[in-house]
């Protein structure tokens, strides 16, 4: 089979991804500090992608066909807590990975947000003009123009919020409110922030096809088919779920609350995504049904 490395193995989004590759492709996942779940079926490889001679070594080493760069500082806390070190592992390790890419001929398949919008309209298509409002948007969409700067084999996918059963210990947003409902604890969601929120699994499907289809180049905004809102989507989970919907309040994002510019609706049109990829997205409902059946 041919070989794949997925950066960020131990992360939420690399990690199901290692699952679902094994069915077509050699896995190789790689980790920097926590090591993968060892249900994992792939090959662990330490990499720290900010050093680009650690990165030229591993990929000329095992010579994949393709790359998943999944790996990141995903946290916008962090990332605006820490922007120099956001932008040295989004930035400059996308670099470093482009590079590599195109040095040993492996498609590469950047996993950006649709934080690089300002979230001042609704629904944006990727000919809209990328001009993120947070440090962590800034970080990936500095990450994208390296990615194009240096590898021509390539696929950019601006990916919404994920939800999902996640292999590894850290909780996702819908985790997170799962644990909180099923205790019946109180939450309070914003009204006010829309998202295309996406399933791992869809996700996971997306990225594995832009790895393995050598024609298909270019950025796609990778989300769900609904625009909602994170108190909408916090109803649908509690539907799925049997939980109480009155222990959900609706709220309105208070910037005070947030140690950066939070974005209100990152929605996206997904039309190009649909037409190139020809892959069928779940909506929220069957999402969370889904990840209800696979928690049980």
């Amino acid at each position: 089979m041919k070989k794949i490395l997925i950066t960020g193995g131990a992360g939420f989004v690399g990690a199901n991804c290692a699952m679902l590759a094994r069915r077509q492709w050699d896995v190789y996942v790689t980790t920097h500090k926590t090591r993968i779940n060892p249900a994992l079926p792939a090959r662990e490889v330490a990499l720290d992608i900010a050093d680009l001679e650690n990165v030229q070594s591993v990929i000329s080493r095992i010579r994949p066909v393709a790359i998943i760069h999944a790996a990141a500082l995903s946290d916008t806390r962090s990332s605006a807590e820490k922007p120099e070190l956001a932008m040295k592992m989004n930035a400059d390790g996308t670099k470093n990975m482009a590079i590599a890419a195109g040095q040993y001929g492996a498609k590469l398949v950047y996993i950006s947000t649709d934080l690089v919008y300002d979230g001042e309209g609704s629904l944006y298509s990727e000919t809209d003009t990328a001009a993120a409002s947070c440090h962590y948007g800034r970080s990936k969409l500095a990450g994208e123009e390296m990615a194009i700067r240096f590898c021509d084999n390539l696929c950019i996918a601006r990916s919404a919020t994920v939800y999902g059963c996640n292999i590894n210990n850290k909780k996702n947003f819908a985790e997170s409110l799962i644990e909180k409902l099923g205790s019946s604890e109180r939450v309070k969601l914003f009204t006010d922030e829309y998202r295309s929120f996406i399933h791992v699994q869809d996700l996971c499907r997306i990225l594995l096809k832009m790895a393995a289809d050598t024609k298909l180049t270019g950025i796609y905004n990778a989300g769900g088919p609904q625009r909602l809102s994170r108190y909408e989507f916090g109803l649908e989970l509690a539907d799925a779920f049997g939980f109480d919907k009155s222990l959900i309040e609706p709220s309105k994002i208070d910037p005070a609350m947030f140690n950066d510019h939070r974005p209100k609706d990152c929605s996206m049109n997904i039309s190009k995504l649909t037409e190139k990829i020809g892959i069928s997205l779940a909506d929220v409902s069957e999402g969370l049904n889904a990840m209800r059946r696979q928690r049980a």
